[in-house]
């Protein structure tokens, strides 16, 4: 559907007692699509009057544990010419710009993605969330529920693309306490595996459910199983290195022997990836390696800091504000680069990173002290003295 020559954008949710995050979603979509579409799958809270109250147009779909046959019955509502699939707990953020209107006109394009904050604090990465509306573009899987096999399929036969857009989503549902997410999602992720068990992301979430549970054991069990799966994977599917991470993780809390072999065959899924440098980074620190670990945290430091670091990955932006430039520091100091340790402590005082500015205005007096004391003696004309002058005999 359009009006006149601009293409329809619709928004589709599925809810359930959302009433917490509900108005402010909808309101952040007010000048980004022309049409809401509200599927409800039972909620007992004002999440249905809300839905109404902003505009939405809402309906009823009775739950049956299965998350794409929910997504799909809100496409069957849309009458738009493009879908933007969004969560109550997610919030479009800065809006949309012409730029984007126009690529929603391109006729070569299939799908679009946003840029996607996974959590507060977090930077942004790449989520296919556009797409045209189209009877063969359907959800598949119970939980981590997917239309990209039915997007590329699509894309391939039609000879149509997938863009990028700079339209930005924040996801708030990961912020605080999630453990209430973990008994719903834990017999869905069986579901899921049952069915599909080479799928590397569910094992992954399953560990991470079963983690969340106290039921560690269990945990690095799926992880193992997650790793079988990536390695059997051909091309490039989504989390491939999420097991890695995780194992990487929880050996490190253990204090087992790093598994570098692992490390390295996460990096190859992953290059460049700075968390993966920081897991290693944190392995050097605990073997007192200095100048190993200053290599790798001068290398996340060197990333570019723009929002959007990886497209498959968000990094906690606290790993550049305050955890690598802190250790780093630490490193400095150790192997007597006295002026450089001062001068990133007093950068992290000033910042008063993550409250610690007093910690850190100590340890830069300390490396000033111990600069000063180091430093080249030089007599009165400021030449260093024959005596010291390095070089002579």
């Amino acid at each position: 559907m359009t009006i006149g020559d601009r293409p329809q954008l619709a928004a589709a949710l599925i809810v359930r007692d959302e009433e917490r995050f509900l108005r402010d979603c909808l309101e952040s979509l007010q000048g980004v699509v022309d049409d809401v579409v509200v599927v409800d799958t039972g909620s007992r809270d004002r999440t249905r009057d809300i839905a109404v109250e902003s505009g939405a147009r809402l309906f009823h779909f009775t739950w049956r544990d299965d998350f794409s046959a929910a997504r799909n019955a809100a496409l069957d509502e849309c009458r738009s010419d493009w879908v933007l699939y969004i969560d109550a707990d997610e919030r479009v953020v800065g809006g949309a710009d012409a730029a984007f209107r126009t690529q929603l006109e391109d006729e070569r394009l299939l799908g679009l993605t946003v840029r996607f904050r996974p959590a507060t604090g977090y930077t942004f990465f790449r989520e296919p969330r556009l797409f045209r509306l189209h009877p063969d573009i359907r959800f598949r899987g119970a939980i981590h529920e997917s239309h990209l096999p039915d997007l590329y399929r699509l894309a391939s036969r039609e000879r149509r693309t997938i863009g990028h857009s700079e339209l930005a989503l924040h996801h708030l549902g990961y912020d605080g306490d999630i453990s209430h997410k973990h008994p719903r999602n834990l017999p869905l992720l069986e579901a899921r595996l049952k069915k599909d068990p080479e799928h590397t992301y569910s094992w992954w979430h399953l560990g991470q459910t079963l983690a969340g549970l106290g039921r560690h054991d269990e945990a690095e069990g799926a992880w193992r199983r997650g790793l079988e799966a990536s390695r059997k994977a051909s091309g490039a599917p989504v989390g491939r290195f999420l097991p890695h991470l995780a194992l990487l993780n929880q050996s490190m809390d253990r204090r087992e022997v790093f598994d570098s072999e692992l490390w390295h065959e996460a990096w190859r899924l992953a290059p460049g990836l700075p968390t993966l440098l920081w897991l290693r980074a944190r392995h050097h620190l605990a073997q007192r390696r200095w100048p190993e670990a200053a290599a790798d945290l001068e290398a996340i430091l060197d990333v570019p800091r723009g929002e959007e670091i990886s497209r498959q990955f968000a990094t906690e932006v606290r790993l550049f504000e305050i955890l690598a430039p802190a250790a780093l520091a630490d490193c400095y100091f150790q192997t007597g680069r006295y002026a450089e340790a001062e001068r990133l402590y007093r950068q992290l005082a000033e910042a008063d990173a993550g409250g610690r500015a007093g910690e850190f205005e100590v340890k830069e007096r300390l490396a000033a002290s111990r600069r000063r004391r180091t430093a080249p003696r030089r007599d009165s004309a400021g030449s260093i003295p024959a005596a010291a002058a390095p070089g002579d005999e």
